[in-house]
């Protein structure tokens, strides 16, 4: 517990912003220091946006990628 409120006075006093990353939000161990934070959500983009910047990537390095296997390569790593 004392190490949560060693947090909050640290983003109190400081002059640069301090970047505090969770998995789980609704933690009841958070609940102290949601009122000191910007919350920022983000959500994972969809397969083709991945897919699409997988392609531009490609044609800034010489190489051609086709749209079914960008899309193939996405979906291999778990999106």
């Amino acid at each position: 517990r004392s190490g949560m409120s060693e947090l909050i006075k640290m983003i109190k006093n400081s002059m640069v912003p301090i970047i505090c990353i969770c998995n789980d939000r609704q933690s009841q161990k958070l609940k102290s220091l949601v009122s000191h934070c910007l919350d920022l959500r983000y959500r994972r983009p969809p397969k083709t946006t991945i897919a699409k910047r997988v392609r531009e990537i490609g044609t800034y390095e010489g190489m051609s990628i086709e749209p079914n296997a960008a899309e193939a390569m996405v979906e291999s790593c778990g999106n």
